[in-house]
């Protein structure tokens, strides 16, 4: 899967407003991920429809301390439902969390 990404002059293309997630709650073309260093608090709840990615299984690469490889973190994205046409809203636990997930796709 080749992964893009929006142009960066473009700040509006990387954020969203949480009345725009809200209104596409329900849209298959969207997929929200919620990144976290444990899932607790996704299992207790989370934004409805969302997928819950440990940070520490997906972003970061299983036999070094470095970020995933790209084919991990491809297939990551598979299992989450994200296609070639699929926008990704990535929401973190802490602004660092998606910020870290943002740079790492």
């Amino acid at each position: 899967m080749a992964i893009t990404h929006p142009p960066t002059d473009e700040i509006g293309a990387v954020t969203v407003e949480p009345a725009w997630v809200e209104a596409h709650l329900d849209d298959p073309d969207v997929r929200i991920i919620e990144v976290a260093r444990d899932l607790v608090d996704y299992r207790v709840a989370h934004i409805p429809g969302a997928v819950g990615w440990h940070a520490g299984d997906v972003l970061h690469h299983a036999d070094h301390r470095d970020v995933a490889t790209r084919e991990a973190i491809a297939e990551g994205l598979r299992r989450a439902g994200v296609g070639p046409a699929t926008t990704v809203v990535l929401v973190g636990e802490d602004d660092a969390l998606a910020a870290f997930a943002y740079w790492v796709l």
